[in-house]
């Protein structure tokens, strides 16, 4: 397809942008379909030495191509503090926001060459493909941006992870996938703990948002070959069936999914996963608390945006949690 440059308000189109300081309103250009990562001649510095930005997490080494990151959620509050902290650690990173958000929220991060991005709708399988192109990394934190537990569509997110596995498996670039999930999901393999039980019969209000991170997390076990897939008793005709061969889920009931047809029986995906479950009780406020990840019990404590987003950072590299679904808990001391 060709593309041209456009000049305007940022939220006038949608494709793939870099952010520019030079220009504002932010200048952009829709980009072609590859957003694979580049050589990037220098970083930020701490001082004219050249010594990096201080940062808890290793920075990446400036002679080699950095690896990239396609970040859903970026304008909720963990997404943004992941953002900051993935380019100060050396990361290239395609944010793929919402129509609907202004590019003004990522304002502050216009002078960062490596920062992209791309606006599209959840729905968008060709900008989905685009934000995910060349990614060795893809982490969802969409949990701060859905609606209110009024406003939340059932099955949302399971019909977003159900359209973005084709996708996955088609980028052979794809090493590693982290959803953020909360501490009221179930878990890829294994019961549900006590605890778990006990909070999400209080938390029945939000019923539909409960069901649907249970149907995303199960949707990402059948996948890996973890938990048999439920399988819909409706026959879907060919019409039923999305541009990337998928099985579509029933409206009434969204922890019904299946394998994509696109994927093979027999074979697990290419890639792994981390499933996050942090605490519902996520905080504003400075970084306070080291967290950890738990196999067992839900943590007790809320937990700053801050620090879940740098302790998913960190699992970028942590292979210990790979195919895993850990509780994202806060120190007691």
């Amino acid at each position: 397809m060709k593309r041209k440059e456009i000049y305007g308000h940022p939220d006038a189109a949608v494709g793939t942008i870099k952010m520019d300081p030079r220009v504002l309103p932010v200048r952009y250009r829709p980009s072609s379909v590859s957003a694979r990562p580049h050589r990037r001649s220098s970083y930020r510095s701490a001082s004219s030495s050249g010594s990096s930005v201080s940062t808890s997490s290793k920075s990446i080494d400036s002679q080699n191509i950095a690896p990239a990151i396609a970040l859903f959620g970026a304008e909720g509050k963990t997404g943004h503090h992941f953002l900051r902290l993935a380019l100060d650690a050396g990361y290239n990173v395609n944010a793929y926001l919402s129509p609907k958000v202004s590019l003004r929220s990522l304002e502050e991060f216009a002078h960062q060459p490596s920062l992209s991005v791309t606006t599209g709708k959840l729905e968008d399988i060709e900008q989905l493909e685009q934000a995910i192109s060349g990614a060795q990394y893809v982490v969802c934190m969409l949990n701060d941006t859905l609606p209110g537990k009024k406003e939340y569509p059932a099955g949302c997110l399971v019909s977003f992870v159900n359209r973005l596995y084709p996708i996955l498996q088609r980028e052979s670039s794809v090493q590693l996938l982290i959803f953020q999930s909360t501490s009221l999901a179930t878990s890829v393999s294994g019961p549900t703990p006590l605890l778990s039980k006990v909070v999400k019969r209080a938390a029945r209000r939000r019923c539909a948002f409960t069901k649907d991170q249970d149907a995303v997390v199960r949707y990402i076990a059948a996948q890996h070959g973890l938990r048999q897939p439920k399988q819909s008793n409706t026959i879907i005709g060919p019409e039923k069936r999305s541009s990337v061969g998928q099985r579509s889920i029933k409206a009434d009931d969204q922890s019904s999914v299946t394998r994509t047809d696109c994927c093979d029986d027999a074979l697990p995906p290419h890639f792994s996963f981390i499933v996050t479950r942090p605490t519902i009780l996520l905080k504003d406020g400075p970084p306070s608390k080291t967290l950890s990840a738990s196999k067992s019990q839900p943590g007790l404590f809320p937990v700053a945006h801050v620090d879940l987003a740098e302790f998913t950072l960190t699992a970028l590299q942590n292979e210990k949690l790979y195919n895993t679904s850990p509780y994202v808990v806060a120190d007691i001391f």
